[in-house]
């Protein structure tokens, strides 16, 4: 889920500005990138302009024989997937275990300022941030083994969400490829656990978190976890907490990120 989401976030805008960018070809690595193992700037980047920010980005990756991580310096993206009336001065951090994948992680910094997507602003974001992640304990809601899901008896239902990915209603079992347990704090916290609308874009069995750091106003804007799991009553409420227990998210250093807006 997270490769798909870094791709709609390398979409093109409509609108133009006079911003310059850093565009660079992506840098690739085989083990996980931290901020004292940064890859040097590539020397082949061109400033262009953009439409309305620039980007920065790491992906990670934790694949059966090892570890990879990707570096891009961006001048396009889309904002669908950015909170309304936003700042455009942010950083995202989405953290996912699958159970076929296992780890992914991603990291885009945004910028509103000449060039300001260069190494040294991707390098203070990263030092900004803590990312931890231990989800393997949440490995025993997913499905290992070949027993259909309708078998599994039900999902929990509940729901005091209008978030677009949570049903209006509940569905038949019979309808549901998974159990759908959904968390948003943006600004109030709201609970969604249901059958999923639609088919899964990605595995049946994954748990995700993703962050928004509005930089400018020191905020963290946007929280959501989300679990899809093939278990009997996976999506049980009280498993929205054992994922932030899981898992840990800070920024730490806000005002050195403010010198690079």
């Amino acid at each position: 889920m997270l490769v798909s989401i870094f791709l709609l976030f390398a979409l093109a805008l409509c609108e133009v500005s006079s911003l310059k960018c850093y565009k660079c070809d992506e840098t690739h690595v085989d083990f996980w990138i931290n901020a004292k193992t940064l890859p040097s700037f590539p020397t082949n980047c061109s400033s262009v302009e953009a439409k309305k920010q620039c980007t920065a980005a790491i992906r990670w990756f934790t694949l059966p024989n090892g570890k990879q991580s990707y570096v891009d310096y961006l001048d396009e993206f889309n904002l669908d997937f950015v909170p309304k009336d936003s700042s455009l001065f942010f950083a995202f951090v989405g953290i996912e275990r699958e159970l076929q994948t296992a780890s992914t992680r991603a990291l885009i910094y945004s910028c509103t300022t000449d060039n300001c997507n260069n190494e040294t602003s991707l390098q203070r974001a990263l030092r900004s941030l803590t990312l931890k992640e231990n989800f393997a304990p949440l490995d025993v809601l997913f499905n290992n083994s070949t027993k259909k899901f309708t078998e599994q008896s039900s999902c929990v239902e509940f729901a005091n969400s209008t978030h677009m990915k949570c049903p209006s209603s509940a569905s038949p079992l019979s309808l549901c490829p998974t159990c759908l347990l959904l968390e948003i704090d943006a600004p109030s916290r709201e609970l969604c656990a249901r059958c999923p609308r639609g088919s899964p874009q990605t595995g049946l069995d994954f748990v995700e978190r993703r962050v928004f750091f509005f930089l400018g106003n020191k905020t963290r804007l946007a929280d959501q976890s989300t679990l899809a799991c093939r278990t009997k009553g996976c999506n049980a409420l009280d498993n929205a907490e054992k994922i932030h227990q899981l898992n840990c998210v800070l920024q730490n250093t806000i005002a050195n990120l403010e010198k690079i807006k």
